[in-house]
């Protein structure tokens, strides 16, 4: 995969998310399992003063475990079709990073 068509996968996939999630390494894009976290408006602030912080699960980008998605390996239909589209498929790396392969 060309640098450009690199940068430009991860800059679609981290504004997808919201989140620095996609990265590249070793000429290939990568996206990570990390979660990322939407806080509460301070209107929302618990009645002891604390702020809850809580998963927008939408946000989750892949789950191995299936600790959020029903128990078994799971990408985001998102970054699926984006791959689609790109003529690409993810395969797991490990638990925690798929990696974008043609």
């Amino acid at each position: 995969m060309n640098k450009n068509r690199a940068k430009r996968i991860v800059k679609d996939i981290n504004t997808m998310f919201g989140a620095e999630l996609a990265y590249i390494e070793e000429g290939r894009v990568k996206v990570t399992g990390e979660r990322t976290y939407k806080y509460t408006l301070p209107s929302e602030v618990a009645s002891d003063g604390t702020i809850i912080d809580q998963i927008d699960m939408e946000d989750v980008a892949i789950d191995y475990y299936g600790d959020y998605r029903g128990g078994y390996p799971w990408i985001d239909e998102r970054l699926e079709k984006l791959a689609t589209k790109e003529k690409m498929h993810w395969e797991w790396d490990n638990p925690a990073v798929v990696t974008m392969f043609s």
